[in-house]
């Protein structure tokens, strides 16, 4: 969403579900989150680089999970068109029982 004085919102939303059987107990599990957020883009940017750390708990039948990723952003605005290229990659991800 572009603003009349040249700044942008921006929304994430994601959605992590596990599945999951246990090595040693057979037993299966089943857990899910959901995050979202809102950022915005002051009108003097044109690009920003920036690492989102993501830290929760996902609760599940029978046991938690401590999520963890690393969000790596990168936006740029074509000042030919206005229109905001955004480029995310999803890293350094890992479960672990809680």
């Amino acid at each position: 969403m572009s603003y009349s004085d040249g700044s942008v919102r921006g929304h994430v939303w994601f959605q992590v579900d596990l599945h999951a059987i246990g090595e040693t107990t057979g037993q299966t599990y089943q857990s899910k989150a959901t995050e979202m957020g809102t950022f915005t883009v002051p009108p003097e940017k044109t690009t920003q680089t920036g690492i989102i750390a993501e830290n929760f708990v996902i609760a599940g039948n029978g046991v938690s999970w401590h999520y963890h990723e690393n969000v790596t952003y990168n936006y740029t605005l074509d000042p030919a068109t206005g229109q905001t290229i955004l480029a995310v990659y999803h890293g350094n991800i890992f479960l672990a029982c809680k």
